[in-house]
């Protein structure tokens, strides 16, 4: 089910953002402007790397790409 699978992956990519948002407006440390974050400047806990925050979003990519959805 496609469609399935995309609600999924988008819900955990929006989790991600809003979480890394919310760490955000507690510490200005790695926000570029208002819009923009640098995952690498983030003052993530010990148990949490970058590459958990961009997980999700490859596979969003993944998922879209093998949909033929480019864009």
């Amino acid at each position: 089910m496609p469609a399935e699978e995309e609600k999924w992956l988008v819900w955990g990519v929006e989790e991600i953002l809003r979480i890394v948002q919310d760490s955000q407006t507690k510490s200005d440390v790695g926000m570029l402007d208002e819009s923009r974050m640098v995952l690498a400047e983030l003052e993530l806990p010990g148990w949490v790397t970058t590459t958990d925050l961009g997980a999700p979003l490859e596979a969003l990519g993944a998922f879209y790409a093998r949909s033929g959805n480019l864009e």
